[in-house]
C-alpha cells in the first residue's frame, strides 16, 4: 500500500485529538523486589497525548504538536493496540484550493 505524503502541513485540516493509552515503562527499577511489591508495582504507565492527527493506519496513530507548514515537530507515534480513547476535539476541515 503507497502512501500519499502531502508537501505541506495545513492544520485546519487535520483532526485535533486526545488520545488515552498505555505505556511500558521500567516499574521498579534496578534491585531485588519481593513478589508482593512487584504484583502492587507492576502496572502499565496510563497516557494522554494531544496534538494533530497527521496519519493513520491499522497498525499506528502520528500525531503532531508543532508545525511550520513545511516542518513538523514532537512527533508521537502511538500503536493502536495501546489505544484506550481517541476523542476528537476539532475535526478537521478541508480549505479551498488557493
Amino acid at each position: 500500500m503507497s502512501i500519499s505524503i502531502p508537501t505541506k502541513i495545513i492544520v485546519e485540516e487535520l483532526d485535533l485529538v486526545v488520545i488515552k493509552w498505555v505505556d511500558a515503562y521500567d516499574a521498579l527499577g534496578s534491585g531485588w523486589f519481593d513478589l508482593k511489591e512487584i504484583f502492587t508495582k507492576a502496572q502499565l504507565a496510563k497516557c494522554t497525548s494531544v496534538g494533530f492527527e497527521l496519519y493513520s493506519d491499522k497498525e499506528k496513530i502520528v500525531l503532531i504538536a508543532d508545525e511550520t507548514q513545511e516542518f513538523a515537530g514532537r512527533i508521537t507515534v502511538i500503536p493502536n493496540s495501546w489505544q484506550l480513547s481517541k476523542e476528537i476535539v476539532r475535526k478537521g476541515k478541508k480549505l479551498k484550493a488557493t
